[in-house]
């Protein structure tokens, strides 16, 4: 027998699903019996990507949409071919936000959610690492801390994620990335202090990982005389 959710119209359990804020969530759906598991996968691209802009924190989606593009597996088979044109063209296609809406309409299963979603949770899990140690501490009586605030550390991390996968050096293979001219485009794509962010987060970042991080420290300006 249907459960009473079943049994609702398509229009309404559609709207109540879109309010999924977990991936995760989102699978359990899938396995909670065969209607709805049908149901889920007629309407996958559209919950898919619901689920994940639910899922991010705001102000983030742009930061978060490159940073995911660069970390998967995939990234393998093209960041050694990237030319200094190339990455002109994607910071440009960031700054507009214009790779964010590619991205978004590209999530559109459940397993490339899962993906987005397993980046958030290390995201996540370091920014309250950093609150916790970099921060100055707070009383019980205090407000939560602004999300604006925690918004702009979540994006810091995102700009690091991408910033190693352009100039780190993974399984001992240096990328071609490494190029001053290519630093220099990238420099050019960032403000001052979004470069004093990813000086905070990499000097972060090191004291966590045993043996420090495996890239560059980046400058604290975008002038190239500096």
């Amino acid at each position: 027998m249907p459960s009473p959710i079943e049994r609702l119209p398509s229009e309404i359990k559609l709207l109540i699903f879109s309010f999924l804020q977990d991936a995760s969530g989102l699978r359990a759906l899938t396995l909670s019996g065969p209607a709805l598991h049908a149901f889920v996968l007629a309407h996958e691209q559209e919950l898919s990507s619901q689920t994940v802009w639910n899922m991010l924190l705001p102000h983030t989606v742009r930061d978060f949409a490159l940073a995911e593009t660069c970390s998967r597996a995939a990234y393998d088979t093209w960041s050694t071919a990237w030319s200094e044109e190339d990455v002109r063209d994607v910071l440009h296609d960031y700054r507009t936000g214009r790779h964010a809406e590619t991205w978004l309409r590209n999530i559109s299963s459940i397993k490339t959610a899962l993906r987005a979603a397993r980046l958030h949770d290390t995201m996540t899990y370091f920014i309250d690492s950093f609150v916790r140690e970099t921060l100055p501490a707070r009383s019980a009586t205090d407000s939560p801390r602004p999300e604006r605030q925690i918004s702009r550390i979540y994006c810091a991390l995102c700009r690091f994620e991408w910033y190693c996968w352009f100039f780190g050096n993974r399984e001992n293979r240096p990328y071609r990335n490494d190029s001053g001219a290519m630093r220099e485009v990238v420099w050019s794509k960032l403000a001052p202090w979004e470069h004093e962010q990813l000086v905070h987060v990499h000097e972060f970042i090191a004291q966590k990982l045993r043996g420090g991080v495996s890239i560059p420290k980046p400058r604290l300006t975008a002038c190239a005389s500096c």
